[in-house]
């Protein structure tokens, strides 16, 4: 499977995107240069410019879904899981719920897993993963 990618900057730039398997992704996780993104963060911080956290989010069409990694220099990461779960309003009318599952103090050592879960679509792993750490 080839999924979509983004590479979010500290400034917000996100001029890096394109398509990844599963060995692309993981490669991307690991090897990206992302102390000289928490440089660049600093730096603008110490200039009084607005800045973000770093990231790099692969998006699943169908169903639509985000694993956003924010990988920081001391081996921890923030991970965003954005899916939808079904729901009704007023008991009645079902619909689709936007969730964004997150934990601020993942391993960057559980992103080979996180990947691979996500591109095998394994849903179910994946909550389960978000809500054990919530």
């Amino acid at each position: 499977m080839i999924l979509d990618y983004w590479i979010q900057h500290a400034d917000f730039s996100d001029a890096d995107a394109g398509k990844a398997s599963l060995a692309d992704a993981r490669r991307l996780v690991t090897d990206y240069d992302w102390a000289a993104e928490e440089e660049l963060a600093r730096s603008l911080e110490a200039d009084g410019k607005d800045f973000c956290d770093a990231g790099i989010g692969f998006v699943r069409a169908e169903p639509h879904r985000i694993l956003h990694f924010c990988p920081r220099a001391d081996h921890l990461m923030m991970v965003f899981y954005h899916h939808q779960r079904p729901a009704k309003f007023l008991g009645l009318f079902r619909y689709l719920s936007d969730v964004c599952a997150s934990r601020s103090d993942a391993s960057v050592d559980d992103a080979p897993e996180l990947l691979r879960r996500f591109f095998d679509s394994d849903e179910d792993w994946l909550k389960t993963y978000f809500d054990d750490h919530s």
